[in-house]
């Protein structure tokens, strides 16, 4: 009669055996009968405690075995992976080691030439305050050059103007092949109820033109009252033919004759007027305004005259 391999005691009845020691139990002492009879019954090996434990220790031994080879070769492939990673990492920092010397050694020469660069950095610098004092000295030169060199002009102009202070021009005489001037200004003067002896006429003759259109007739005269007489009378309306080529109503201008830049002056001042209203613009020696029949004329020498006394032309 069998004993059970746990407790020594005899088995009478029904038992467990282990698969692997082939020793029998009670099933008091080792396993539940109905599951020990399922396991039968699916073909499954029942193991008692002790061969259980052994096979674990045994799968143990041979899990710690297989994991330290894997623990070693993954070992291995994060050093070789660490290497590759930490290589290019080295260089680079070699590298800037390199730029760090270089930068060092810059910096060095730097420092050693500090006193010859600050020295001649403060003669830069004496330098351009001497250029800048210079700039500012021929600055206010140059303005008391252009100031000087407008005088200058106005009085040029001034001077050309006077010497034309005999001249007259008239303007919507018809061209006629050999004509006389003189005899014209005569006819025109006796038209204008001007008494005139030929011989107050210097000289008239046509000026030249480049454009499509009349010429003009400047008249110079012996005597500046003679031209002034003539002068007042400004404008005649044609009301016979005492002229070939000469219409009924047509007109015929008498104006002084100014400098080039008289004329211009005079016709930037009538656009200028225009704008700011003023009434009269005229000319009588120099560009003359007023304002209305209440304000004081104003005499316009020169454009900065124009801006400061009547305004600004936007035209």
């Amino acid at each position: 009669m069998s004993t059970c391999a746990s407790c020594n005691k005899k088995i009478v009845s029904d038992f467990a055996e282990c698969f692997e020691c082939k020793q029998k139990y009670h099933f008091e002492c080792s396993i539940n009968e109905v599951v020990y009879r399922k396991k039968l019954n699916s073909k499954q090996p029942w193991k008692c405690g002790s061969c259980a434990c052994r096979r674990t220790i045994k799968a143990s031994e041979a899990d710690d075995t297989e994991g330290a080879t894997t623990l070693s070769s993954v070992k291995s492939e994060l050093l070789a992976e660490i290497k590759r990673l930490v290589k290019p990492l080295s260089e680079s920092i070699s590298e800037l080691k390199r730029d760090v010397t270089d930068l060092r050694n810059f910096v060095q020469h730097v420092s050693d030439n500090y006193d010859n660069i600050l020295t001649e950095l403060k003669s830069f610098k004496s330098q351009l305050s001497t250029v800048t004092h210079n700039c500012e000295g021929l600055s206010r030169q140059l303005v008391e050059k252009n100031g000087e060199i407008l005088n200058l002009s106005t009085q040029l102009n001034q001077m050309e103007q006077y010497v034309r202070n005999k001249n007259l021009i008239i303007s919507g005489i018809p061209l006629m092949q050999n004509e006389n001037c003189k005899d014209i200004v005569m006819k025109v003067a006796a038209q204008l109820n001007v008494v005139l002896d030929p011989d107050e006429v210097d000289v008239a003759h046509r000026l030249k033109t480049n454009k499509n259109t009349t010429p003009l007739i400047i008249a110079q005269f012996t005597r500046r009252s003679s031209r002034d007489a003539l002068l007042a009378k400004k404008k005649l309306v044609v009301t016979n033919a005492f002229y070939p080529g000469l219409k009924i109503s047509e007109s015929i201008f008498l104006n002084e004759h100014l400098t080039p830049l008289n004329n211009k002056l005079l016709m930037l001042a009538k656009k200028t007027a225009r704008v700011n209203g003023f009434k009269f613009v005229w000319f009588r020696n120099k560009v003359m305004v007023r304002k209305d029949e209440n304000s004081p004329a104003l005499s316009i020498d020169t454009e900065q005259d124009l801006l400061k006394k009547v305004g600004q032309s936007s035209i």
